[in-house]
């Protein structure tokens, strides 16, 4: 059986150690962890809810494997989510903005 692990957490990234101000960029990790998990949950790539509806991310908010259906999973081990991360980061997109996401689904979906 398959051990069970942390994918992701907020303070993975929230709590890193950084020689300048990172509040802006923790800003944009709440942001964009909410939108991943609507996106998650919405497209029924979840085993469970992870966040309600109106609920609030937290350093402590995290996405284990179990917590993923196996299309949700591979967002993950396919890199669809450290490209869509890094177009955030590095290319200052929408941190809401789920169409990457939505892309790489359609291309996981249809590749089974």
């Amino acid at each position: 059986m398959e051990k069970d692990f942390i994918i992701i957490k907020v303070s993975w990234r929230t709590r890193r150690i950084r020689n300048y101000d990172a509040t802006e960029e923790n800003a944009k990790t709440l942001v964009y962890f909410k939108a991943l998990i609507n996106f998650l949950q919405n497209n029924e790539l979840t085993t469970r809810v992870i966040l309600p509806d109106n609920g609030i991310v937290t350093d402590e908010t995290c996405i284990r494997k179990s917590d993923l259906t196996e299309f949700g999973y591979q967002l993950f081990a396919k890199k669809h989510f450290d490209k869509w991360v890094d177009a955030i980061f590095d290319r200052g997109k929408d941190p809401t903005d789920v169409k990457a996401l939505k892309k790489a689904l359609q291309k996981i979906v249809s590749s089974q």
